[in-house]
């Protein structure tokens, strides 16, 4: 069977993802299509708007039929990391034939060859000396690969980094999986304003659905997740729903404990305290620690890393290893059947409940090493408990939620 994979975020999912969904599709076959999610946190370092129960059940209401979670090892950390976390989450299935993704300039060709010069050892050394030098990942790229403006400038865009670090990820870890670039649709990555029609960013849905569910939303969504959005008990959740454990522990933290969170370029450490100690909130905070030698999606993360305490070593054994279990989120009636032929075809453990775990006492007593494989669930779980915390849910969702189950006819 052909099966296609996707690395998201779903933050929230929106009628930009269906329509990638349905495109794979088209382009591949009426193939079921299997989604490596991230978890509590994403990518650039804020906790996603809702908890990752309800965004895997979102992401099967509008086209998926199977969600796995994107370890927090993996989804609250650099382009690189998150995108080799999701390629070797969705080569261990085992079913996965292709991986579908979105980028700015869909030419497959040019992206590939991108790639393969970027993992060239002149390459990365030139790209490690144009990030010390301050540029952002984008702009040090292109000089790295010494692109013309106009390359350049399109190499900076975020689906197409992310574009070049799933191909040069397939490279390294999956290279029979197929690649279908497909073109993003709608505004722009960061844009904050609703267009009059057609596709909205994540962004400016995240900042809508702030202050209101109004109906002016709804053709940004489709129609049976906007109906779920309705029923919603509980509110979204930002980076401002942390800013005071956030600004609690940083002021608390001595300077030796920050030197250890994954990212800390040294001297960093001292300026992040400092800066917190004068910060009344998260926003503040950043605006303060922003440099042009730092970026605020790399900051985020570290205020993250330090709010859970997530030490370097893990990080970097997490990313040596790979993902080490298959955590299922929401499946459909065909998601289902492709959990019966994983059980058969998966090279890691397939994880549906966490019930079983809860009963182990050496994962309550203390952190594990970073050797042990559990290592990650430890981080997955406070991860949880911190997003459940913002949110005014209860801690140990992880012990007690079951995968959610949504009929055919609910999509």
């Amino acid at each position: 069977m052909s099966v296609t994979g996707i690395i998201a975020e779903y933050n929230p999912f929106h009628t930009g993802h269906a329509w990638q969904i349905a495109e794979a599709r088209r382009r591949c076959g009426p193939t079921p299509v299997i989604v490596a999610m991230s978890g509590s946190f994403v990518q650039r370092g804020e906790p996603a708007i809702f908890d990752k129960w309800l965004r895997a059940e979102l992401a099967v209401l509008g086209g998926a039929d199977l969600v796995l979670e994107l370890p927090f090892t993996f989804s609250c950390r650099s382009a690189e990391t998150f995108a080799q976390g999701g390629v070797r989450l969705l080569a261990a299935t085992g079913l996965v034939s292709t991986l579908a993704f979105s980028a700015e300039t869909p030419d497959l060709s040019w992206l590939q060859q991108a790639a393969r010069q970027k993992n060239t050892p002149q390459t990365q050394e030139r790209l490690q000396n144009a990030l010390q030098k301050g540029l952002s990942y984008g702009a040090a790229l292109g000089a790295a690969l010494d692109q013309n403006a106009t390359t350049a400038s399109a190499l900076a865009l975020p689906n197409n980094i992310l574009a070049l670090e799933y191909l040069s990820a397939l490279a390294k870890y999956a290279p029979a999986l197929q690649s279908l670039a497909l073109p993003r649709q709608g505004s722009g990555y960061h844009q904050g304003d609703l267009p009059a029609s057609g596709y909205a960013s994540a962004t400016a849905l995240r900042q809508q659905l702030l202050t209101t569910a109004s109906q002016e939303l709804s053709s940004f969504f489709p129609s049976a997740v906007w109906q779920r959005l309705l029923s919603l008990p509980t509110q979204p959740v930002t980076l401002r729903s942390l800013e005071l454990p956030l600004l609690q522990q940083l002021r608390s933290s001595y300077a030796n404990e920050l030197a250890l969170l994954p990212d800390m370029e040294p001297g960093l450490e001292w300026r992040l305290l400092q800066c917190a100690r004068t910060s009344r909130t998260a926003e503040e905070l950043l605006t303060k620690l922003k440099t042009k030698r730092y970026a605020r999606t790399r900051l985020q993360r570290l205020l993250i890393y330090s709010l859970l305490r997530f030490p370097a070593a893990i990080a970097k054994q997490a990313s040596l290893d790979g993902p080490a279990y298959l955590r299922v989120l929401a499946f459909n009636a065909t998601g289902r059947t492709l959990l019966q032929q994983m059980k058969k075809t998966a090279t890691l453990p397939v994880i549906t409940r966490g019930a079983a775990l809860s009963r182990s006492k050496s994962l309550q007593m203390a952190p594990l090493p970073s050797s042990s494989p559990l290592a990650s669930w430890q981080w997955d779980v406070r991860a949880t408990d911190l997003h459940a915390f913002a949110s005014g849910q209860a801690s140990g969702l992880d012990f007690l939620r079951s995968p959610v189950y949504v009929p055919e006819s609910s999509s």
